[in-house]
């Protein structure tokens, strides 16, 4: 039965911990099930769900120490399950895309539309840029939610879209492709 592990990993921008972090999940016979690495300023941030045996889950636990010591990192594990998508049984993947100017609640905004409907968000990707010209910054917002199979989906996109007009927010909802 497999077992998993999820872990969080902040360190002062290194490649070094890019390759030796994979090395020792590979070395401890974890699969990677999935993972994310990418920099916040100049902090390197691996996220990643580790997937494997009872004991290839303990030795990860164990050996990753050394590379804490060693790299001064930041560490959060914990032991998780599978995710559970509860009592949805029909769930439409939608992506969903938001411009708009860098203010303190934007985000918040976006995504409390979806959770305040009871609309899991899987993903949340938010990167900032300064508009061409103008030089304001800018702020693209991109989800990954499931919609229920009970919601309009047309009544929701309409919802959405009312919504980013009050914010002025520029706005696509539609179905992720593959």
């Amino acid at each position: 039965m497999m077992k998993y592990l999820a872990l969080n990993l902040l360190a002062e921008s290194n490649l070094n911990v890019i390759s030796e972090f994979y090395k020792l999940i590979a070395h401890c016979e974890c699969v990677v099930i999935e993972s994310r690495c990418d920099f916040l300023g100049n902090e390197l941030c691996i996220h990643a769900l580790l997937g494997g045996a009872w004991n290839a889950i303990a030795k990860v636990e164990a050996a990753i120490s050394g590379l804490e010591k060693k790299y001064d990192l930041k560490l959060t594990l914990r032991h998780t399950d599978q995710r559970n998508f509860g009592e949805q049984s029909e769930l439409y993947p939608y992506s969903v895309y938001v411009i708009t100017q860098a203010t303190p609640g934007a985000v918040h905004q976006v995504v409390s539309f979806f959770t305040d409907q009871n609309i899991s968000v899987n993903e949340i990707i938010v990167n900032a840029y300064l508009a061409p010209y103008t030089q304001v910054t800018m702020i693209s917002i991109a989800l990954s939610v499931n919609i229920p199979s009970q919601l309009s989906l047309a009544e929701l996109r309409d919802r959405f879209m009312l919504f980013c007009d009050d914010y002025n927010f520029d706005a696509v909802m539609g179905p992720e492709k593959d």
